[in-house]
Formats: C-alpha cells, sequence, structure tokens
C-alpha cells in the first residue's frame, strides 16, 4: 500500500483487517505503543501477530483498542521476561518476575492497560511498585 499512513489510520479509528495484516517491525512496534521498558523480539512479535491475524483475532468485531489489550495479555511473558533488569533499574529494587506477571495481567491496576506510553507505564510501575518488594 503506498503512503500507507498508520498514525492517520489509528487517529481516524479507520485500520481495518486488510491494513494490519500488512504490518511488520517499526509498525507493529507503533501500533502496539510498546514503550523503553518493553523491549520486544520483533521477529517473535510478527510471528506471534500473524497467527492472531490468521486466526480472526483483529477482525472489526471489537474496539481496535481492546483487541490490543487481548494480544499483549495473551503474549505478555514474551515482553516482560526480556525486561526484568530495566524495570528493575527504573523501580531501584530487584522485581520478582513471577509477581511482576501477576501485576501485569490479574492486578489492579493491570499494567497490560498501561502499555500506551512511557509514562503510563511508569505509572503502573509506581503504583504497584512496593507490592514487588
Amino acid at each position: 500500500m503506498d503512503n500507507f499512513d498508520l498514525r492517520k489510520y489509528l487517529a481516524e479509528g479507520r485500520l481495518l483487517k486488510e491494513d494490519i495484516s500488512t504490518l511488520r517491525g517499526k509498525e507493529l512496534l507503533d501500533f502496539f505503543h510498546f514503550t523503553k521498558y518493553v523491549n520486544v523480539d520483533v521477529k517473535e512479535l510478527e510471528n506471534e501477530f500473524a497467527e492472531y491475524v490468521e486466526s480472526g483475532w483483529f477482525d472489526g468485531s471489537t474496539d481496535l483498542e481492546e483487541e490490543k489489550k487481548d494480544f499483549v495479555y495473551e503474549t505478555w511473558i514474551r515482553y516482560l521476561d526480556l525486561n526484568e533488569d530495566k524495570i528493575s533499574e527504573y523501580l531501584g529494587f530487584e522485581v520478582d518476575t513471577f509477581r511482576m506477571g501477576d501485576d501485569f495481567t490479574l492486578g489492579e491496576p493491570m499494567g497490560v492497560e498501561f502499555v500506551l506510553s512511557d509514562s503510563e507505564f511508569e505509572d503502573w510501575m509506581d503504583q504497584v511498585g512496593p507490592f514487588w518488594k
């Protein structure tokens, strides 16, 4: 697709399944808004995402932001496992990876709700930080 502007399509809420299925690499990272605290194996993300598209996950039947949160919820371990050191450095103490996973997927607030920006992710880490000690 020539001159495809992902940000424009997202802002206009016009991103269709056909457009989503072509996203790769940096476009996928932008699509999911992963923060500087969440390193991602892009090849693995591409493969996982392709499986989700093929299985009908991103079919436009629900809110796009909810679909993205569902995807991150289902694949969280692949991202948090890569980032234990960065998150520990931010918080100033070593995190318990198992507990971090629980807080990310089940906690109040759930970290999966806060993957849209660095500041939101930092707010989440600050809110649940005491529970990781």
